[in-house]
């Protein structure tokens, strides 16, 4: 399974190099919620958000998986040697509305009812392929084909994402 960590762009940016420093309560890691965490960090959503993908932790709680399960977070105690940082992501929210209206309106309560959603949105911003009808779901029959299309055209707007550091293997 994947982990990634939302951030701010700065501290992302220079994860490549100096790693990602412990703080006192823990490294909250995700495998969905890294923009929803970036947002919340900046608190404006003008803000560019980042995601640092990471590879190859130890040092997580012994049960990380069951946390990542329930509640799509767990806790890495200590900081994050560059090594570990797989990946680094940049997105200027004010590129995609649609994309960015759903990451402002994430409620973590709500983790188990929007896991799929919450997944999707992840691998969009992490530069994987996404159809718009995946996102959709269930209610892409609550849309005209014309309004699918116009959503079509705004889901593959991706300008305003950046792929800042991607690791050789």
């Amino acid at each position: 399974m994947k982990l990634y960590y939302g951030t701010r762009e700065t501290t992302a940016k220079s994860s490549p190099i100096r790693g990602i420093p412990s703080l006192k309560e823990g490294i909250t890691l995700t495998s969905c919620y890294a923009a929803y965490q970036s947002y919340k960090l900046n608190q404006n959503i003008t803000d560019r958000l980042a995601i640092v993908e990471l590879d190859q932790l130890s040092n997580l709680e012994s049960d990380w998986n069951t946390s990542i399960d329930l509640t799509g977070f767990c806790i890495h105690k200590g900081s994050i040697p560059a090594a570990s940082v797989k990946k680094v992501w940049v997105f200027n929210p004010s590129t995609n509305w649609m994309i960015s209206r759903t990451i402002a309106h994430i409620d973590p309560e709500q983790h188990q009812v929007i896991r799929k959603k919450l997944d999707i949105i992840n691998r969009w911003l992490t530069g994987d392929f996404v159809l718009l009808d995946d996102w959709l779901g269930d209610q892409k029959e609550l849309f005209s084909k014309e309004q699918r299309n116009q959503m079509s055209n705004l889901w593959s707007e991706r300008s305003g994402l950046d792929l800042f550091y991607n690791k050789k293997e």
